[in-house]
């Protein structure tokens, strides 16, 4: 019937529980699982009295996204090994990310 089950998380204890019924329904039907999670865009520089403020470099800010997208996706990769369920991660940088 279903070959591959696709979850979007944003790490919250909502998201969590789709994650948890996923990797269920994907061990009974012996599917594979594809877990996506989107980063927000790289916030835009503030502007102050004629001198533009960066937070962050573009650079330090995908590092960020990735090392949060790796702590997220990690844990459902460590979930669907111990159900036995094929794994894989997906995870963007976009201002719309649903594109």
């Amino acid at each position: 019937m279903y070959k591959n089950i696709l979850v979007a998380t944003d790490g919250t204890r909502l998201s969590g529980k789709a994650v948890t019924q996923a990797i269920a329904l994907a061990k009974t039907l012996g599917a594979k699982l594809t877990a996506f999670y989107a980063s927000a865009d790289y916030p835009l520089p503030m502007y102050a009295e004629g001198a533009i403020i960066e937070p962050m470099s573009r650079r330090e800010y995908a590092a960020i996204c990735k090392e949060e997208a790796d702590k997220i996706l990690g844990a459902i990769a460590a979930n669907a090994k111990s159900a036995r369920v094929p794994f894989t991660a997906a995870h963007a940088v976009d201002s719309t990310p649903w594109h």
